[in-house]
């Protein structure tokens, strides 16, 4: 009758969603990946923030303000490209008025929204080295604050533990990664998910 073709809709669609919440996932564990291991290439060869030696200019002779200008440019456009898998994979199409916590969400955005800013208040994302020692540092508080008081220290320490084992490479497979992570913090919570990746993002900047 009418009910019983609800009820097959409604789990119909109720298994799209957990289709594209799969394919979603595993398509933003792939390309973070990428995304790190550009990070690290570009971090690995910057003197300016790890100690390495210099590069040397177009003459032979080493440019400071030339490596500042090309350290500026990278960290944007990774800072960009992890933005955009944060975006990829907070578009899954399941309805959010109904089960999202808007908390979490508005923490997403707000981080998302407002990237650190220098200490002259400027929206420049690398000015100097106290941007990883200093302001990362106090970013990366925040944002382990925020979540050890919204999920509580149990949960947070499971999700940041399968997070970091699956960028590690040392988890299994994403599918069982999605499985885990959505039995721990339920679909009303996976927003957090984003900030603690952003939390292990900048926890791997600062260490550099």
């Amino acid at each position: 009758g009418p009910k019983e073709r609800m009820e097959a809709r409604k789990l119909e669609e109720a298994r799209k969603r957990e289709e594209q919440l799969l394919f979603a996932r595993k398509k933003y564990f792939e390309e973070r990946r990428q995304a790190e291991k550009k990070n690290r290439e570009m971090y690995d060869h910057s003197p300016i923030l790890f100690g390495n030696n210099p590069k040397p200019g177009r003459n032979g002779s080493t440019s400071p303000d030339m490596d500042l200008d090309d350290l500026k440019t990278q960290h944007l456009e990774v800072s960009i490209r992890i933005k955009d898998l944060q975006d990829r994979m907070d578009s899954v199409s399941f309805d959010r008025t109904a089960e999202a916590d808007p908390r979490a969400r508005m923490d997403l955005e707000a981080e998302m929204e407002h990237p650190p800013q220098s200490p002259g208040g400027t929206q420049e994302l690398l000015p100097t080295q106290s941007f990883l020692r200093g302001q990362v540092n106090e970013r990366v508080a925040a944002l382990r604050k925020l979540c050890l008081g919204n999920l509580g220290r149990p949960l947070f320490e499971q999700v940041y533990g399968l997070l970091k084992a699956r960028l590690d490479g040392s988890f299994g497979n994403d599918d069982e990664f999605v499985e885990d992570v959505a039995k721990i913090l339920g679909h009303h919570r996976l927003h957090y998910l984003g900030l603690i990746d952003r939390l292990i993002f900048f926890e791997d900047a600062g260490r550099r």
